[in-house]
């Protein structure tokens, strides 16, 4: 049995992929976002699904710390390290 679409009744649905190496040239931004659009007559599928790309090595290189994604990705990298303790823990504590 088919569902009549009710834009009420779909839940956000995000995707992260968090790489680590450079995937997108055509910008220096390490945290990229995308929805699906129709090609020829420049529509939306869905509003309510977004791609999220967050590409370590860019982040390294700007590597601010002031948002909880930048600090989430930092507290990623140092994770697996013991000589990073410090770091870890200053990302802990606002």
């Amino acid at each position: 049995m088919l569902i009549p679409y009710n834009p009420f009744l779909i839940k956000k649905c995000v995707v992260v992929n968090l790489l680590d190496f450079k995937l997108l040239d055509e910008t220096q931004k390490y945290h990229t976002i995308f929805r699906i659009k129709e090609m020829e007559e420049n529509f939306e599928l869905l509003e309510d699904l977004e791609i999220h790309y967050l590409e370590c090595p860019k982040f390294a290189e700007q590597n601010t710390h002031k948002t909880d994604i930048e600090n989430g990705m930092a507290f990623m990298k140092a994770a697996g390290d013991k000589t990073k303790r410090k770091q870890l823990e200053k990302i802990r504590k606002p």
